[in-house]
């Protein structure tokens, strides 16, 4: 036995039922209501005749809790919401820390963070929370979730999807802050449909002397009633995942991992997910974007009646939104649509409050004229184009504040664009929502590109923008590097990690050939700015970085594609899978030296636009200023009424959320400002 499972208390295994539940996948979102109704229904009934059955497990998330309550009857809410309530006090029903099963590299660090800030509150409502972080089948889990989970104060973690084939059954997980999660790696898989005595036995025999967790159960429903019967026979324990962790023996000298959990190990880590549906890749993007970066700040900044009710309702939608395959967009078209419908709503509504708080705020200036607000925690300029021969600029716009523009004769100055050689190279792909399945060569495609660079800008634009109309294909961009690439750094929520340009090719198949990156990647002497989630990888061959701009397809999951063992889902078609629409990429590219650090206020100002606004005049507060004092150095999650987060911009990355001052400046101006 390995030196951190020695001492294991002998000869238990823990029989937890659960279900997976996913909020859409192959139905939409109605049809799996209907199902959970049911399930729920079932599973109270269950509870209530069968004493021995108990610790049922919700995936460890809350919202198929809300989703049932919120589809009953209401004379019948307040009665099924205690009797849930007592049953989960009573540890028969476990719920908790998440609100919904999230896919982590497809969202933000705060959406992350919201969706266990929201699955704690609503838990603990309920009566009480696991205290177990269960991530079993993301694809992939974010360098910096240790940090997250102990942020809210969460440090057991049980994952499967992802782990390296050499981790141990337990091990700890830290981070460059020096937080540290204990994980257990579910290697025995996270559901089992053979739940009789004599599979328990067996796995009880494959661990002699530890504890065992048997997870027992499928995707939406209730696990057979007779699984007490079976456990009873096996001299097993119907046990809840609190109560098996409580049974494992300290760990001792742990095996330490640090960075992402992110391979192609025993387990299928489906990593092409990341080039699905590059449609929804932008619009949620977008959407979160607007919520985050601007409704909130703006909101907090300008609105006295701070709009709580609209905010929640867009976070709700955006954390359903990262539910696992809701956010990978590995599921059928109407599913995708679902998706689609509350990312529009959520950019909608953070418009709607953006543009009210700016309403509001105008007046109060003393000058009339055009304005503009920076949505980013440092100083920034501005030139806007507005007609040949004339533009308007604002110069060192404060954080998080206002400046008014200035006209000025001339057209914003452009110099020569100076980038890497791109090229486009386009392949046949009869893979799925899962998995790259190339069938033939790559070709050189041409395909409509603008490239400007501005004089006022360090980087260059990129736009490539073309009508897809091929069906079965990938297709990607090639930027040559200026520089040999032996590795390359892309952003992860809350913080960084670098990858290696040769990844582990484990199996032989379903091979690492793609890494997610959502803001940027550093590579080979170049720094690209993207404007959504992308998948990228760099070929040593040409030392070139590809980037994928559409993946085409027609199937949601095909069996036994070359670079994946069996399928990975159920075998339907999905025609808007096909991207038959035009496609538009916003590139922003520009020289690096990792020596300085990471693109990460670069970004800001390729991809987060300051708000133009006017005003009237009359008020009392100059022509520039900010109402934040003292903000926190790092990079900017959130702006709340009087508390701003960030994460620094070390090689530690920590989360600092700090009570500011929001107040307004002067008749004569914040010190400097005017």
């Amino acid at each position: 036995m390995a030196d951190d499972q020695q001492g294991a208390v002998p000869g238990r295994v823990h029989i937890v039922p659960h279900t997976h539940w996913d909020r859409e996948w192959y139905w939409t979102f109605a049809t799996y209501r209907g199902i959970l109704i049911e399930l729920v229904d079932g599973l109270v009934e269950m509870l209530d005749r069968n004493p021995a059955f108990r610790a049922f497990t919700f995936d460890g998330q809350v919202a198929p809790i809300d989703d049932y309550l919120n589809a009953i009857e209401p004379a019948e809410r307040a009665a099924a919401e205690a009797k849930l309530k007592q049953l989960i006090i009573d540890g028969r029903i476990h719920v908790g820390p998440w609100y919904t099963l999230s896919d982590q590299f497809l969202v933000s660090g705060e959406t992350t963070l919201r969706n266990l800030q929201w699955g704690i509150a609503r838990a603990t409502e309920l009566g009480k929370v696991m205290d177990v972080a269960y991530c079993p089948d993301q694809f992939g889990l974010i360098p910096e979730l240790p940090k997250i989970l102990r942020e809210v104060g969460i440090s057991k973690v049980i994952g499967e999807r992802g782990m390296k084939r050499e981790l141990p059954m337990r091990f700890v997980w830290k981070t460059a802050d020096g937080s540290a999660v204990e994980v257990f790696n579910l290697k025995e898989g996270y559901y089992h449909h053979d739940i009789t005595a004599d599979a328990f036995k067996k796995l009880a025999a494959r661990h002699p002397g530890e504890a065992a967790l048997f997870l027992a159960g499928s995707d939406h429903s209730v696990p057979f009633e007779g699984i007490a019967d079976s456990a009873a026979a096996a001299g097993a324990r119907m046990s809840s995942i609190p109560e098996f962790w409580a049974d494992l023996a300290p760990l001792r000298n742990p095996h330490v991992y640090r960075g992402e959990i992110r391979s192609a190990g025993d387990k299928n880590l489906l990593p092409n997910v990341i080039s699905n549906r590059v449609d929804q890749r932008l619009l949620t993007s977008r959407a979160e974007r607007g919520l985050e970066r601007y409704a909130e700040p703006l909101a907090a900044f300008a609105m006295a009646r701070y709009p709580s009710q609209l905010l929640q309702s867009s976070w709700r939608n955006q954390i359903e939104n990262a539910a696992h395959d809701s956010a990978c967009a590995s599921g059928v078209d109407e599913v995708t649509r679902q998706v689609m419908a509350r990312a529009q709503e959520t950019l909608d509504t953070a418009a709607a409050i953006s543009w009210s708080a700016l309403r509001e705020f105008a007046p109060k200036l003393r000058d009339f004229g055009e304005y503009v607000w920076n949505p980013s925690n440092f100083e920034r300029d501005i030139v806007i184009q507005d007609e040949p021969g004339m533009s308007r600029v604002a110069r060192r716009v404060p954080p998080l504040g206002w400046a008014k523009l200035a006209r000025k004769d001339g057209d914003r100055a452009v110099e020569e664009a100076s980038i890497p050689a791109v090229r486009f190279v386009d392949e046949p792909d009869s893979g799925d929502t899962y998995t790259f399945d190339p069938t033939g060569p790559a070709k050189a495609v041409a395909l409509p590109t603008t490239v400007r660079k501005f004089a006022d800008e360090p980087f260059s634009r990129i736009n490539v923008t073309w009508e897809n109309n091929e069906h079965n294909h990938r297709t990607r961009i090639l930027i040559k590097l200026p520089q040999h690439a032996d590795h390359s750094v892309a952003d992860t929520p809350f913080g960084e990690i670098t990858r290696p340009a040769v990844p582990d090719l484990v199996q032989g198949a379903d091979r690492n050939n793609g890494f997610p990156a959502s803001k940027f990647i550093v590579a080979g002497g170049i720094a690209v700015m993207l404007d959504r989630t992308a998948e990228y990888e760099i070929l040593p061959e040409t030392n070139e970085l590809a980037i994928t701009l559409v993946r085409a397809h027609g199937w949601l999951s095909q069996d036994n594609p070359q670079f994946r063992k069996g399928g990975a889902g159920p075998h339907m078609p999905t025609h808007e899978t096909q991207m038959h629409q035009e496609i538009s990429w916003n590139i922003a590219v520009m020289p690096w030296d990792e020596t300085k650090g990471l693109p990460w206020k670069e970004w800001e100002r390729a991809h987060l636009d300051m708000l133009e606004f006017e005003s009237f005049g009359g008020g009392d507060l100059p022509s520039r200023g900010t109402y934040f004092h003292n903000l926190p150095r790092g990079i900017l999650s959130a702006v709340l009424p009087g508390v701003v987060r960030v994460f620094d911009e070390t090689k530690q990355h920590r989360i600092v959320t700090k009570q500011v001052a929001v107040t307004p400046p002067t008749r004569r101006g914040v010190a400097g400002l005017e």
